[in-house]
């Protein structure tokens, strides 16, 4: 009997695609004025599969909580501008950490974006 084989060093996690369908169907959410706290928390669980650290666990996520508080019941009705400036809060997260704003051709940033980490007040 062989023992079994190493694990590997790192896994490759393709989140690309659940990632782009997740942010389109909030961004339709919001076209549709049906801002339940639910779809939020949805997309954050693509959203964290794709960061090096859970989205949970970042103090931006925890400050932009303390800015814009969440009623606990998941599906309560937020105001626009909290469903707005919480996805404003996910946009940036997804530009600092590159997975938006790079050339598809060249995988650089565009313009420059993504080679300074900013953070922005939603």
């Amino acid at each position: 009997m062989s023992a079994a084989p190493e694990p590997p060093t790192s896994l490759y996690l393709n989140v690309v695609l659940r990632l782009n369908e997740d942010y389109y169907e909030l961004k339709r959410h919001l076209d549709a004025m049906d801002l339940r706290k639910f779809y939020l928390r949805t997309f954050e669980i693509s959203l964290s599969a794709a960061l090096p650290e859970p989205l949970w666990d970042m103090k931006a996520y925890k400050d932009h909580l303390e800015k814009w508080p969440m009623p606990d019941d998941n599906y309560s009705m937020l105001d626009y501008e909290t469903f707005r400036s919480t996805m404003a809060f996910y946009e940036m997260v997804m530009r600092d950490y590159n997975l938006i704003g790079l050339s598809k051709k060249t995988d650089k940033p565009i313009m420059g974006l993504g080679q300074y980490r900013r953070t922005t007040d939603v």
